[in-house]
Formats: C-alpha cells, sequence, structure tokens
C-alpha cells in the first residue's frame, strides 16, 4: 500500500510535533496513547495486522505473510535530521519477524516528505536505507548505492545527514511487514533522545471545575462577621484532592467583592475562579443627630429645616430601612411631628419636619431605635407674631339721580392680609335725600344699613353687599361705606372706609 505524501499529510506532521514531541533539549519520558498520538492519515496497519497496548508496551503482530499482513504507525516530529540521533526499536520479539524504525524525511525542505528512511539493525546494523518509492533526487543522493542493504540507496544516518543537511523528520514511527510474520512487543521507542511507552489512558491535563457554592452575585454577608466563601470541585479525569475549596470573605468593609478559589486534582492539574459576594451593613449600633437642632420656630409655625438622624453599624456604616421613633414633651415648650415613625433611607438617615407648639421655651426632642440609645435634639419655640389683616373698602354706585329714582349701592370688603380677618362688621350710610328700600340682608338703623358680623375673612378673600335705595329730596350729599375687624388689629385704616357722592335733583 502506497502513501498519500502531500501538503495535507505535511500539514499534520506540523500540526501535531508540539503534542508529541518536545524539543532535543527537553529529553524526557514520553507515553504514547496510539488513539491520540497515531497520525491516522500515515497509519498503514492492515487488514490481518493489529496492535494493543499490553501494559507500557505495544503488542504487534501479524497473522501470515501476505500484502495485509502489516503492522505500520507514525508520530508527528518536525524536528531536523541533524538532531535526531540514532533512533531505535525496544523490542521484545516472540516469534518471527522483527519491526523496522520508520523515518518519513522532507530532503529538500519544501514541506512535504520525499521518503522513508528504514532503519533494520538486526539485518543491516547502523544502515538506513530508501525504497524506490522515495523521490529520485533522493535516491540519486543516498550515501551509498552498494549492495548489501534493504535498497541500493543506503547509508548511515551520519551519511544521509552529510547529503541532506537541511532535511526535516515530518513523522517516526515502525513497520512490520508486509508479507511477513511476526510478533512480539514494542516496549519503547528511542527518538531524538525521548524515550516513548505505550498507555491506553489519555493522560489528564485538563484542571478540575470549580463551582461557587452560591452563583452570582453570591451571597450577602453582614460587615464584620466571619464567613468563608465555598466552591464545589469537580474532575472527570484523575479525580480532586478535595470536594470543596474555600477563603476567609473580606468583610472590612461594604460593597460587591470577589475571592479567587483554586483547586488541584489528583494529577496535579490546578484550575481556579472567582467567587462573588456582598457586603452590607450590619446591625443598628448607634443612632446620632445629623442636623436640624438648634432652631427656633414662632409658635404655630413649621421649623425651616427637617431635624435628622443616622443609624449606623458598629463600623460607621450607614445602616438602611430602619424604623426610628421620634418623641417630644407631652406638654409646655413642644412640638408635633409631621410623620414621628419614619424610616432610614440608603444613607442610614431618617429625617422629620416639626411644628412649634404649646407655649415659648426651649424643649428636648428625642429620635428612638429599639435597643439603642436615643438621639436627642433642641428646638426654641418662640412667641407667635400678633396677627394683622388690612381691610380694604370700595363703594360704587350712582353719582345722580332724579327724585323718585332707584338706585343700588354695591360695598365690597377685601382681605388684603396677612392673616384672616376675625369679626369683620360692615355697614353702608346714606344721606338724608334717599330712602332704604332693599338692606340686602343687613339691619336698617335709620339711613344706616349694618350687616351681622362675618366671623372671618381669609387673606386675599374678599365679600360684597348690595343696597337699593329710592330718591326722596333734592340735595348733594356723599355715600359712607366701613369695614372693621373687631379682634384682628388693622395697620392701615386709611383703607377701611370709602365715599362717593350723590346729588338728588
Amino acid at each position: 500500500m502506497k502513501k498519500a505524501w502531500g501538503a495535507t499529510v505535511t500539514a499534520v506532521a506540523v500540526g501535531l510535533v508540539w503534542a508529541a514531541v518536545p524539543g532535543a533539549a527537553q529529553a524526557a519520558e514520553q507515553t504514547i496513547v496510539p488513539s491520540r498520538d497515531f497520525v491516522k492519515t500515515q497509519s498503514d496497519t492492515r487488514a490481518t495486522g493489529k496492535y494493543e497496548v499490553v501494559g507500557s508496551g505495544l503488542h504487534i503482530s501479524t497473522t501470515g505473510t501476505t500484502s495485509t499482513d502489516k503492522v505500520a504507525e507514525y508520530l508527528a516530529a518536525g524536528v531536523p535530521l541533524a538532531g535526531v540521533g540514532e533512533p531505535s526499536l525496544d523490542y521484545t520479539n516472540t516469534a518471527g519477524g522483527v519491526p523496522g524504525f520508520q523515518l518519513v524525511v522532507d530532503f529538500d525542505a519544501d514541506g512535504t516528505p520525499d521518503g522513508i528512511l528504514v532503519g533494520e539493525p538486526a539485518s543491516y546494523g547502523n544502515d538506513w536505507w530508501v525504497s524506490d518509492r522515495a523521490k529520485q533526487f533522493v535516491k540519486d543522493g543516498a550515501p551509498s548505492h552498494d549492495a548489501g542493504s534493504g535498497s541500493p540507496n543506503h547509508g548511515t544516518l551520519d551519511g544521509w545527514r552529510a547529503s541532506f543537511p537541511n532535511a526535516t523528520v515530518q513523522f517516526f514511527g515502525f513497520s512490520l511487514g508486509s508479507g511477513v510474520k511476526g510478533d512480539g512487543v514494542l516496549n519503547a521507542i528511542n527518538f531524538n533522545g525521548d524515550r516513548y511507552t505505550f498507555s491506553d489512558k489519555v493522560p489528564d491535563t485538563t484542571g478540575p471545575t470549580l463551582t461557587c457554592a452560591v452563583p452570582d452575585p453570591g451571597p450577602t454577608l453582614t460587615y464584620g462577621s466571619t464567613a468563608q466563601i465555598t466552591a464545589a470541585v469537580t474532575d472527570d479525569g484523575s479525580g480532586v484532592s478535595a470536594a470543596t475549596v474555600s477563603a476567609a470573605a473580606d468583610t472590612t468593609s461594604l460593597g460587591a467583592k470577589k475571592v479567587t478559589l483554586s483547586a488541584s486534582d489528583v494529577a496535579g492539574n490546578s484550575s481556579s475562579t472567582d467567587c462573588s459576594y456582598t457586603i452590607v451593613a450590619g446591625a443598628p449600633a448607634s443612632v446620632t443627630l445629623v442636623s436640624g437642632g438648634g432652631q427656633s420656630a414662632p409658635v404655630g409655625t413649621a421649623f425651616a429645616q427637617p431635624v435628622k438622624v443616622k443609624v449606623t453599624d458598629a463600623g460607621g456604616n450607614p445602616v438602611a430601612a430602619v424604623p426610628v421613633t421620634f418623641s417630644a414633651p407631652a406638654s409646655g415648650a413642644t412640638g408635633t411631628f409631621v410623620n414621628s415613625a419614619a424610616t432610614t433611607d440608603d444613607d442610614g438617615v431618617a429625617a422629620v419636619t416639626v411644628t412649634a407648639t404649646g407655649s415659648t421655651g426651649t424643649w428636648k426632642g428625642a429620635a428612638t431605635v429599639t435597643g439603642l440609645t436615643p438621639a436627642s435634639f433642641s428646638l426654641t419655640n418662640t412667641a407667635a407674631p400678633a396677627k394683622r389683616a388690612d381691610l380694604k373698602v370700595t363703594l360704587t354706585g350712582p353719582a345722580q339721580l332724579t327724585r323718585g329714582q332707584s338706585g343700588t349701592y354695591v360695598l365690597t370688603v377685601k382681605n388684603q392680609g396677612p392673616d384672616t380677618a376675625v369679626d369683620v362688621l360692615s355697614s353702608l350710610a346714606f344721606p338724608c335725600g334717599v330712602s332704604v328700600t332693599s338692606t340686602g340682608g343687613g339691619k336698617q338703623v335709620g339711613n344706616l344699613v349694618v350687616w351681622p358680623t362675618l366671623a372671618s375673612l381669609a387673606s386675599g378673600s374678599s365679600t360684597t353687599y348690595t343696597v337699593t335705595v329710592k330718591a326722596t329730596a333734592k340735595g348733594s350729599w356723599k355715600v359712607a361705606g366701613a369695614a372693621a375687624s373687631l379682634k384682628t388689629p388693622d395697620p392701615a385704616l386709611g383703607s377701611n372706609v370709602a365715599l362717593t357722592a350723590l346729588t338728588v335733583r
């Protein structure tokens, strides 16, 4: 069976060299796993030839002397012929013929194989020959063409190296047959300074798998606690040295963190993984005043700034979602809270708005968290300023009437503030030349109409009164409207009266 030399074969050789054969400078014991390391494109093991791993050797055999009786296998090399030394097979013969060493060589360094050097020391000593299938320039360049070897084209390896100094061994291996019956154990292949024995198990070169006990984002731990971050270890090859690995969590600061965990398998392969975890604040340890103490506000008004307290753990870290209860004295100078039960935010802060109530004076409040010493704060209630309301009166009505003619007057009272006017009394006075025909809900006393006291008139609000009169006598007079708060001081009394002229013809 002839081999197919070419670029594809060359690529296989180059691709496998590092997996199979280290450089000569790193000579060592190597293990061949046939299912992994024999180059399938180079295999020339035929129907009645076979091999199997026995211990650390390879049992090879053929059953007869036909063309199908052959066992030939190769491994990738990719090393200079000049440096391979004197390759040999360590073989224990049981019966029949023995295998020869095979070197698949690129003699002209163009990247493709040109022929196979065959070494059969039992028959030809240290002489190596190429078959007639080798390229012509290889046969022509053989060190010797004398008879007495496996072919007319032969020579020692040193001779071949001298003839082809740039030659590269692309594959190396062995061949028993064809047409040769034999049985024995190939104990080892010696090549390029390394000794190759056999195994039917692929060596474990892959590290174990580590799986964090808690998937991302991992466990949540409290500040200052003691905890271990753990990962399970599994390995499909040689097995694990330990089923789990762990490391102490860093709980000295808050935030998202990672720890690198490492493990090895029985074969010595190692792996690592990062396991995540998060450190949050611990239990509340203290509550302290942040701001809002020391303020003053008139009784009945809110203090300008809210009172704020902060809850922290033993490390001074803010603790969120903690209920805080605010309290004030039951009597005397005190205050009321918009919401006496507050909850801390992400910064550990709880805030409340306070209104000064009760009497004047300085008072102390408290912010309490269950199990902790309360935080206290002081606030001062000052006297409330006197209430005042500025009433403005306007009056509209006819400036002229004819005797017997009726007219309507409208009195408008507006509170210009700033406070509510309490108990507002309004009136309208007419001259003797008219008679009142409709008081608009007021009470008439002579030509004076007085309306019932208005309990309150809010700042910015107004009220109106309407009176109808009839002209009775000729003359010219003034109609006067007025209003006043009986309880709320008015700083501008000049606007409390309005006059309008009336002439009756």
